[in-house]
């Protein structure tokens, strides 16, 4: 009758059974007519409802064929490129291979883990080593300090296959399309076909994309602790890592606020008097067994907070010992607390007694000198004086440096030293004994002495006075 091809209904009209229904039979005539399971020199016209044959191929066949070109290095890059289209902005790390594209720094990092390290029961532990080694290490000779600060988001192992079959199909559609010799040889209604399986397959990739990135790796004391994102991931809308941080802050892993008292109760070991806020803000990058935090105003709000309500004092000094004037329970702002090696909390007590008094008083001949009877820190390290008074000489000192701070040491006595001595050594000797944590050796000793650019040893020994534990670096 002049219509090229058969009709869908005259299809049904003599294959139907009563085994086989309409539905099979309208499944199959789809899959023959598929781009990707189809048949290539099948063709339908643009309704699908009149099917017949060309001796010319398809659209299927040229989209096999350019899916079977492409190496796996492209569809591998590809997929990491589009990862960057759904990961966001802002300190996010898309796929990296080397610990040194990750800076060492003090904000959040997002870490988009390769799809070739996916997550699964199978891939859990090499996996977590390959984020270990961008844990732990960032140049060759320097590991990273600041570890407390790292999130990794990974791909579920299940969803790799079905991701990459995704990708290659739509890289080999972006192709075609952007092909001119290609399309000037297909039909309108193949053109058309085109666009409409290119717009399914860009649909389907990047909902496979979001949902293989499923895991969160968060660093804890005693490896990683695992999170899942599940179908809500979804929601992410492409950015996936404001979906997390999301997630993260919802679930309270990562904070913007917490309370004064765990400054307390985590930093302020011993019976210390003080302690700089330096000392406070540091441990929460640098060890994982401590809060994650989203940054350094967390840690300013908090001490506004213990201020104000009277968990501790404070005050801004060279030294401790200099301060005169004290904030305690009076109402502070975040924005005005300095974190830094001059600026100090002090233990509530002694906030309360120097609050109450004048720390100082003038001499008679204008020198400083404390209630107590001892003079302020005033030492002057030969800056204004004569000539005459400069005479070679070789001078050696041995300091218990049990309770005082080594950086008041260095700034003091050997960084002056170092200003006009010819040659300066400096060896620190280190015995301690007591009840002393694992924790506290693996995670703050040894883990210090690791991240020192000098040689150390490190040496345990038992009751019996035999050594059973060393370490050199």
């Amino acid at each position: 009758g002049g219509v090229l091809g058969i009709s869908r209904g005259r299809i049904k009209a003599t294959t139907i059974t009563p085994d086989l229904s309409s539905p099979v039979i309208n499944e199959a005539l789809e899959r023959m007519r598929s781009a990707v399971t189809g048949l290539w020199f099948l063709y339908s016209d643009e309704k699908g409802e009149n099917f017949f044959f060309k001796k010319e191929p398809g659209l299927g066949m040229i989209i096999t064929e350019k899916k079977e070109r492409l190496s796996d290095e492209e569809v591998l890059g590809f997929v990491h490129s589009s990862t960057a289209t759904i990961a966001g902005e802002g300190n996010v790390y898309i796929a990296p291979d080397d610990p040194a594209k990750i800076p060492d720094t003090d904000a959040i990092k997002y870490v988009f883990v390769p799809v070739e390290h996916p997550y699964g029961e199978n891939e859990k532990e090499e996996t977590e080593k390959f984020c270990r080694r961008l844990l732990d290490e960032y140049l060759p000779a320097t590991p990273r300090r600041k570890k407390n600060t790292m999130i990794f988001i990974l791909p579920d192992a299940e969803r790799i296959g079905g991701i990459l079959a995704a990708g290659r199909e739509l890289l080999a559609l972006r192709e075609i399309d952007g092909s001119l010799e290609i399309k000037e040889n297909l039909s309108t209604a193949q053109k058309k076909d085109l666009q409409s399986k290119l717009n399914d397959a860009r649909s389907k990739f990047f909902n496979e994309l979001l949902l293989a990135y499923n895991y969160i790796l968060v660093p804890s004391e005693a490896g990683f602790e695992k999170y899942e994102l599940g179908l809500n991931v979804l929601r992410a809308k492409g950015d996936l890592k404001e979906f997390v941080e999301k997630y993260l802050k919802e679930n309270e892993i990562l904070l913007d606020d917490i309370e004064p008292s765990i400054l307390v109760s985590k930093l302020w070991t011993g019976d210390k008097d003080y302690l700089a806020t330096n000392d406070v803000y540091e441990p929460f990058l640098r060890y994982t067994s401590l809060e994650m935090i989203t940054g350094k105003d967390v840690i300013r709000r908090a001490i506004a907070k213990g201020v104000s309500t009277g968990v501790f004092g404070y005050g801004l000094a060279d030294y401790p010992e200099q301060i005169k004037e004290i904030k305690f329970k009076e109402d502070t702002r975040e924005n005005e607390v300095e974190l830094g090696d001059n600026a100090w909390l002090i233990n509530a007590g002694i906030a309360e007694k120097l609050k109450s008094e004048t720390k100082y008083e003038k001499t008679e001949s204008g020198e400083e000198k404390s209630k107590e009877g001892g003079f302020g820190f005033g030492i002057d390290f030969g800056v204004g004086k004569r000539k005459e008074e400069i005479v070679h000489r070789k001078v050696m000192i041995d300091i218990d440096a049990s309770d005082a701070r080594i950086v008041d040491i260095y700034k003091g006595i050997i960084k002056p030293l170092k200003d006009e001595a010819e040659n300066v050594s400096v060896r620190i000797n280190i015995e301690a004994e007591g009840d002393l944590s694992e924790q506290l050796l693996k995670m703050k000793v040894k883990e210090t002495l690791q991240q020192l650019k000098s040689k150390y040893s490190f040496k345990e020994v038992p009751a019996s006075g035999k050594g059973n534990d060393s370490e050199e670096g």
